[in-house]
């Protein structure tokens, strides 16, 4: 009787079997599968997220420094308001527009004087779209600041990028109110000569168009069908509030 009890304890101290200790193994991996392809999967659906808002991140804050810039420009101190212009023009077949004016607004660089680093209070502002360097059959958007301003408001500066992956950059401008239009009625006037036209628009419709991040080959072709996302903010100028001398509202030099 003291045998047997000597030879079960003696068993129950060899620990697990290779069979079991084989099932253990085996279920841990089918644990640390599992684990790894939600983990796999969570991350994937991560990046999904991430390139699709990518757009939202990019565009809005270009959309608002345009809209800042155009909602502070100045004419009036220029001989005929000949200090804002915007022009039509077409990049690989994509209508597009060239803008340059002045505007009140605080430059991005800061120059030296007296040992202190001070800003332009007024700048010389430009917008254009050129082909993108890295993305095929898309285009980049590019904006020119000139510390100051000068006899030659149109001309000077530096450009640097804005923003890639643009599908399309428009600046429409109205005469007068366009209320609320959509889709043709939308478009307004591809050109507007603030000399020539003695003033400022009563406004503009900025349309941004921009695609998210894609994967190419090794020839640069999309794998995947490109999504467009479209932005659109329209500016009201300020002079529309100008009073003439007949006490009626006007737009600016009318």
């Amino acid at each position: 009787m003291q045998r047997h009890r000597t030879l079960s304890g003696s068993r129950s101290q060899r620990g697990l079997t290779v069979l079991e200790v084989l099932l253990a193994s085996t279920m841990l991996l089918m644990f640390l599968s599992s684990l790894f392809g939600l983990v796999w999967s969570i991350a994937e659906f991560r990046d999904q997220i991430e390139q699709e808002v990518r757009p939202y991140d990019m565009a809005p804050p270009v959309l608002a420094l345009v809209v800042q810039d155009l909602n502070n420009v100045l004419v009036e101190p220029y001989k005929d308001r000949d200090a804002f212009k915007g022009e039509g023009d077409t990049i690989g077949g994509e209508d597009t527009t060239k803008l340059d004016f002045v505007t009140a607004v605080s430059s991005r660089s800061a120059v030296e004087i007296d040992d202190e680093f001070v800003k332009s209070a007024i700048c010389e502002i430009g917008y254009r779209v050129r082909r993108s360097e890295v993305y095929d059959d898309l285009f980049a958007l590019y904006r020119r600041e000139d510390f100051g301003v000068d006899e030659e408001p149109f001309e000077g500066g530096k450009y640097y990028k804005l923003a890639d992956r643009i599908a399309s950059f428009r600046i429409d401008f109205y005469e007068e109110d366009p209320g609320k239009p959509e889709g043709d009625e939308a478009k307004g006037l591809q050109d507007w000569d603030a000399k020539e036209q003695g003033g400022l628009p009563y406004g503009c419709r900025i349309t941004l168009v921009v695609v998210p991040p894609y994967e190419t080959d090794e020839d640069g072709n999309a794998l995947e069908e490109l999504q467009e996302i479209t932005f659109v903010r329209y500016v009201a100028f300020p002079q529309r509030f100008d009073v003439d001398a007949g006490g009626s509202s006007a737009p600016a030099g009318r």
